[in-house]
């Protein structure tokens, strides 16, 4: 039997894939779309450092995408309204038009990579994945204030729920 973990690395991989040829319509890599998404749920704008640690990424990594999301005009650096020393992100109104159309195009696309899974299996398949996560040192804490902030964002900008996706039967 082959390990476990070579089958998610693969199916990681064709899942990665899959978008990435879906956001080249958008003319996004999944990198970029990563991080339109937070930047475009925060009504406050976002701080490359809090970017990097939601995102998970080193900080060099993440300053060239969000330099390419600035010359496509998806997201813009702005003066901090509390530090003027510090910078943060905003999504521009392009921005959060690309990523509403994002978020309906990938639910449709997360339908079909679903397909021939129940709640119960999904529900199963979450929970290993999330106990994997925390074997391996992950804490799996979204901060109520990040959580406060994409609801204000989603209300102020009438953005659909990124949050959870209905099993396919359920569509």
């Amino acid at each position: 039997m082959t390990h476990v973990l070579y089958w998610m690395k693969r199916a990681q991989l064709a899942v990665r894939r899959t978008m990435d040829d879906e956001l080249q319509q958008y003319g996004l890599t999944s990198a970029q779309a990563e991080i339109l998404g937070p930047v475009g749920y925060s009504v406050e704008g976002i701080s490359h450092k809090e970017l990097a640690e939601w995102l998970g990424v080193a900080s060099p990594t993440l300053t060239n995408s969000i330099d390419t999301l600035i010359e496509k005009g998806l997201v813009e650096r702005r003066v901090s309204a509390s530090d003027a020393r510090a910078k943060r992100i905003f999504a521009t109104d392009a921005g959060r038009a690309v990523m509403a159309q994002l978020i309906q195009h990938a639910n449709v696309k997360i339908h079909a990579l679903l397909a021939g899974f129940d709640a119960q299996d999904l529900a199963q398949f979450s929970d290993y994945l999330q106990r994997l996560a925390r074997n391996a040192g992950d804490s799996l804490d979204v901060p109520d204030e990040v959580r406060r902030r994409v609801e204000e964002a989603r209300r102020q900008f009438g953005l659909p729920n990124a949050e959870g996706v209905t099993p396919p039967d359920e569509c």
